[in-house]
């Protein structure tokens, strides 16, 4: 099954990838239906990082032109009663549909062309851009909708009062100016976790009905993409990459633990995922990894020295490999960690100077894996939050601090810290870190 000939056809793209190494982009033939292969289709599989993405292309645009009926009064309706029918794409319905069921996510663009014809804002005589509602809706070649906020689909008629709604996005909105003098374009996007939802095969507008009203359709290709696999993360050899991309997938179950490979390489993870926060990953500390409140430091004299520099120090790990972690962090963007401390004769953060609402001017630092600096010199990016502090006291009663760590992803997860306070006879320190999450 390599999708060189029909009778070689794979279900999707995704299929093709997970069953051809070192896969390119390209035509191939795929048969999402099954059975006998005679109405196998080709198509152009576009090659991710990780996957295939299965690409269904419009049979032709709209051209530019006046599309609808001679009322001369703006009324809601669907195009294809104006033109010759629905638009169609290079791929059978009952492929078209197999497709859809087999695949994760959807997604679609296109450009709409316009000289006088709004599609989703105004910029009226007052110069604001105001919201048009129940001027356009999109239908999908399942049936399902797309339609701006504010907009109720029962105004196609009482049999679309029960369809779901589905966001469009609307992006560069040209058509917003009403000009009906010169071509304008608003680009259109479509994506959701429902396949069915792509490709659009109708529009119906309501400002398209004078005589000086025209409007063309640029249709870029619907996209679709599956995991090859249900279940995605579910077990440790049908890992997802991250807890996102399991999320975006469609293949979360909740909160709880999954399988990922950020390398897909083959050395999978058991992780804990927040999917009620978005899909954040935890990299999980080693269990038994804390620094116990001790004299690290006996040179002295006060200066900073990194824990893992220190004569019994080492640096914090966690389960992940470091090669994953670092995978792992590199497809995300933010993160967040917590920490919290012991100190004795040990200034840590506030200064011990009444009122001990300053910095001390050598306060705790803090490094990621990737060499990223937390400390009073850094921009608020990463700047600790710090959620108390009791080490100011400075004396020998044993007192507490924690910390909140949230920023970009490249912050973490902590390996090391440094003091510069810890260094006399009777100064000791202590650490504790919690899991790393990034998304």
């Amino acid at each position: 099954m390599d999708g060189s000939l029909p009778s070689l056809a794979g279900v999707t793209c995704s299929h093709l990838y997970h069953a051809i190494p070192m896969m390119a982009s390209g035509w191939f033939w795929i048969d999402p239906n099954g059975g006998d292969n005679a109405d196998a289709v080709s198509v152009y599989c576009e090659v991710q990082t990780d996957n295939a993405n299965t690409l269904v292309y419009a049979l032709q645009n709209l051209a530019q032109d006046r599309h609808t009926g001679p009322s001369g009064t703006d009324q809601l309706s669907f195009i294809s009663s104006y033109i010759s029918g629905e638009f169609e794409y290079n791929i059978s319905a009952s492929q078209l549909q197999a497709l859809q069921d087999q695949s994760s996510v959807g997604r679609q663009s296109l450009v709409f062309q316009c000289k006088g014809v709004l599609v989703h804002s105004w910029t009226s005589q007052s110069n604001t851009n105001d919201l048009v509602e129940n001027f356009t809706f999109w239908k999908s070649s399942r049936g399902l909708l797309w339609y701006a906020d504010g907009s109720n689909a029962t105004a196609l008629g009482s049999n679309y009062s029960d369809v779901q709604r589905y966001p469009v996005y609307y992006l560069d909105d040209g058509c917003k100016s009403n000009n009906i003098d010169i071509w304008s374009n608003t680009t259109v996007l479509f994506a959701s976790n429902e396949p069915a939802a792509v490709p659009i095969v109708d529009v119906a507008l309501l400002d398209a009905y004078s005589i000086k009203e025209e409007f063309g359709i640029d249709f870029g290709p619907a996209v679709f993409s599956t995991t090859s696999f249900k279940d995605l993360g579910l077990s440790q050899f049908k890992p997802g990459r991250s807890c996102l991309d399991i999320l975006g997938t469609g293949n979360s179950r909740g909160d709880g633990v999954y399988w990922i490979d950020p390398l897909r390489n083959g050395d999978t993870v058991l992780v804990r995922c927040n999917m009620t926060a978005g899909g954040f990953t935890q990299i999980p500390r080693e269990p038994t990894q804390k620094v116990p409140l001790s004299q690290w430091v006996t040179e002295g004299q006060d200066a900073y020295r990194w824990f893992s520099d220190t004569p019994s120090g080492y640096k914090l790990a966690y389960t992940m490999s470091l090669e994953q972690v670092q995978a792992l962090i590199a497809m995300s963007t933010v993160g967040y960690q917590y920490l919290s401390y012991q100190c004795r004769s040990v200034v840590t953060w506030y200064s011990n100077d009444s009122p001990h609402t300053d910095l001390f001017t050598n306060p705790l630092q803090l490094k990621a894996v990737g060499g990223q600096l937390w400390n009073k010199a850094q921009s608020a990016n990463f700047f600790p939050e710090v959620v108390n502090d009791s080490c100011y006291f400075n004396d020998v009663v044993v007192h507490n601090g924690s910390m909140i760590l949230h920023g970009p992803a490249s912050g973490f997860p902590i390996v090391d810290f440094a003091l510069h306070d810890w260094s006399d006879t009777g100064e000791e320190f202590g650490l504790t870190l919690e899991d790393a999450w990034v998304q």
